[in-house]
């Protein structure tokens, strides 16, 4: 709820793997969590990252975390 009430914060939700029997698919990966992000602008992003709310939170959960990445996109016309 706090990520989703920042100023710039358009959507904000956690996804994990779903098998769909596609072949196309890869395999499920059950330690995967994806979060889908999506801002009004770089910058919403960059104050994002550096939310008080959010310095908490990575502490918390640092023992559960495995890797971190992250891939800024863009829609194409």
């Amino acid at each position: 709820p706090r990520v989703r009430a920042e100023a710039g914060c358009i959507e904000y939700f956690p996804a994990v793997d779903t098998a769909s029997g596609l072949p196309v698919q890869g395999p499920s990966r059950d330690d995967v969590v994806v979060v889908v992000e999506k801002w009004e602008s770089l910058a919403a992003l960059e104050t994002h990252l550096i939310a008080p709310h959010m310095m908490e939170y990575r502490p918390k959960v640092k023992e559960f975390v495995k890797k971190v990445t992250l891939q800024i996109l863009s829609p194409t016309e």
